[in-house]
């Protein structure tokens, strides 16, 4: 059985999850990163408990840390020295939480940016499920640290060259946090080659697992045959197009059956399902029980 959020005082919603926008100061000029160090980072009571989206990538360089923080369905202990990354299409949910350290805010552009393709291959930003309160050894915090005080003090106290130095210190603290997560997770650093297709296969799914449904419509959203498409995804990433289409409408459907009180028909008209029949046996089908029960036995 899951262990859900405290049934008696969650925010059980009965629309949408909300989406925040990402916080700026109301004098402070549109830009692509925010940056924040603060002795009370995740504090704000109201917020405790209620179910949202960010529309932003989150990174938290942590410095002390106790409570729980939910991603989707799962809960993560913060503790202190970890580093913690979300991205926008997340559920979150707060606990109890306190914490000090650095925030960074990055927006989707950020990462669209061609300067920065190669960012989007670290492994925090493809499989952020991997970075949630990602433990640090007290030599990387020491290095990280003084990466963090640089980046603060240049987005905090701006000079000649400050976008090209904001970004050239926040380029090598996301490559050193990259690096950390291979060492940890048991792989080699990549070469900065272009977004491998797999990676752009999810990318494409990211944007459109609501609508395109199919092989075909992958193949001809990144201009290749729907064959060769399976094929080279296949031999990258083990799974073939559907599994990974199939996984991403999974997830989606997940979170709103545990974060909100939307009916099964209007989750599954929500992801794309013409018939809300079709869709218990897909779900179902996927794991190995009906959406219903999958709500209820999360209570």
């Amino acid at each position: 059985m899951l262990n859900r959020l405290l049934s008696l005082t969650m925010h059980f919603l009965p629309g949408p999850i909300p989406t925040q926008a990402m916080f700026r100061h109301p004098s402070e000029r549109a830009r692509l990163v925010t940056v924040r160090h603060s002795d009370s980072l995740l504090d704000q009571r109201k917020s405790w408990l209620l179910p949202h989206r960010k529309q932003y990538y989150l990174l938290l360089l942590l410095t002390t840390g106790s409570g729980r923080y939910w991603v989707d369905t799962v809960p993560y202990e913060f503790r202190a020295d970890s580093l913690f990354f979300s991205t926008p299409e997340q559920v979150h949910a707060k606990e109890e939480v306190r914490t000090s350290g650095t925030a960074i805010c990055l927006t989707p552009e950020f990462f669209a940016l061609a300067t920065n393709a190669d960012l989007r291959q670290l492994p925090f930003v493809q499989h952020p499920h991997l970075s949630h309160a990602l433990r640090l050894a007290p030599a990387d915090w020491a290095e990280l640290r003084s990466l963090c005080q640089r980046l603060v003090q240049e987005y905090e106290q701006p000079a000649d060259l400050h976008d090209e130095l904001l970004y050239a210190y926040l380029r090598v603290l996301l490559l050193t946090l990259g690096r950390r997560c291979y060492q940890q997770l048991g792989g080699a650093v990549p070469g900065p080659a272009s977004p491998s297709l797999s990676a752009r296969l999810q990318a494409g799914i990211e944007h459109h697992y609501k609508t395109l449904r199919d092989v075909a419509a992958y193949a001809r959203l990144l201009h290749l045959s729907a064959n060769h498409l399976n094929t080279v995804i296949k031999a990258q990433s083990g799974k073939t197009v559907l599994q990974h289409l199939h996984e991403r409408q999974l997830l989606e459907a997940k979170r709103l059956l545990y974060h909100t009180e939307r009916s099964v028909k209007e989750i599954a008209f929500e992801l794309g399902f013409q018939d809300a029949a079709y869709f218990t046996r897909f779900f179902k089908r996927l794991t190995g029980v009906t959406p219903l029960h999958y709500r209820t036995a999360s209570e």
